[in-house]
This record gives C-alpha cells, structure tokens and sequence, in this order.
C-alpha cells in the first residue's frame, strides 16, 4: 500500500516537470529569436590614401611636380582630427599650396608638407594638392601616412624618377646682314683693287 502511494505521488510531480521543462524551451526560442532578428554591428573601414605625382613619371631637375594626396571616407560619420606629415626625399622642395579641400591647416617646411584638423564627412573624399621643385636627380620614393582622431589610418607610396634636362644644341650665329652702305664700300674695294691690278698689268706690257 505504501508502494502504490509512492508512485502515485511521483506520477502526480511529472506534469509539472514537463510543464517546466515546456516553459524552459519556449523562452529559450524567444531569445533565440530576438537574437537573431538584432542587427549585425556595422563595420567600420580606415580611409583610402591615394598618393601620386604629375609628372607621374619623369620630370627634369628645376621642374616643377604637382603633388596629390587624396583621402576617401567611406563610413556614416564624419571623420575628423585628419592629418599628416609628409616628409619629402631630398630633391623635392615644396613651393605652395594649390588645392586643399579637407580642412584644416596644410603648412609647408623645407622638406615637408603638412595637414591638421582635417575633417571628411560621412561617404566623402578630399585633396591636398602642392607645388613642388625637383633639385636633384635621382628616383624619388615617397610615402604617407594619414591618421584621424578616432584612431583610423592609413598610407600611400609614389615614385618619381627626375633627370638631367636635355642639353640644348649649340646653332651657330647667323651671319651679319651687310647694309646696303656696306655693300657699297665692298663694291668700291673690289673695283679699286681690280683697276689697279689692270695698271699693273698695263705697266708690264
């Protein structure tokens, strides 16, 4: 009889149990659910550098180069703090600034170009372009890192090639044109000396 009320009173516990264990699962698929249906964490990409010459191959010593460093922003949100310190090789001598459409404050050194507190709205790109002179011959590699206040960055290299100019040939001087009063002298001089060649020869004979 005892038996009988034991199991009994472990039948009575067992929907409960699966009551519990339904209720268990039912949550556990909701916040499976809400899980899935949360938005994926956007990524976020450094900015594009773009760096190049024009001449964007060769140029002669005492020619003047234009130097481009162009920066994309392809994120939602405004990138600010951008900038750079652009050391040049020896032989690029910066002379002005032509183009700056990032903001801020491009200085020139002696051997350096400089940006500070750029900023690129969301989606856009800007340019920095310079003047430079090229003073000595020699491949030119230059490269650049770009940096921002969120902490995205990146870099970009150029090569440019300066040569000796080409010598220019040495073209003789034209010869003097002779005025007519010239022509007249000359003209005299020759008949001067013809008639006194005739005498000579008159004298002879």
């Amino acid at each position: 009889m005892e038996h009988q009320t034991r199991a009994k009173g472990r039948n009575l516990k067992l929907p409960a149990v699966r009551r519990f264990h339904a209720v268990v699962c039912i949550a556990v698929a909701a916040a499976m659910t809400a899980l899935e249906s949360c938005p994926a964490e956007a990524s976020i990409s450094s900015p594009t550098v773009l760096k190049s010459f024009i001449p964007d191959t060769t140029q002669t010593v005492g020619g003047l180069v234009s130097l481009f460093i162009s920066i994309s922003h392809i994120n939602n949100f405004a990138l600010t703090g951008v900038s750079f310190v652009d050391t040049l090789p020896a032989g690029l001598v910066p002379t002005n600034v032509d183009v700056n459409t990032c903001g801020g404050t491009v200085t020139l050194g002696p051997t350096s170009v400089s940006l500070t507190g750029g900023t690129i709205n969301a989606g856009q790109s800007c340019l920095v372009s310079v003047f430079l002179t090229a003073t000595t011959m020699g491949t030119k590699i230059n490269s650049v890192q770009v940096n921002s206040s969120v902490g995205l960055s990146n870099t970009s290299v150029a090569t440019l090639l300066i040569v000796e100019p080409t010598p220019t040939p040495n073209t003789p001087a034209p010869a003097p044109a002779l005025t007519p009063r010239a022509l007249a002298v000359a003209a005299a001089l020759l008949i001067g000396v013809a008639a006194f060649a005739l005498r000579r020869r008159a004298v002879r004979s």
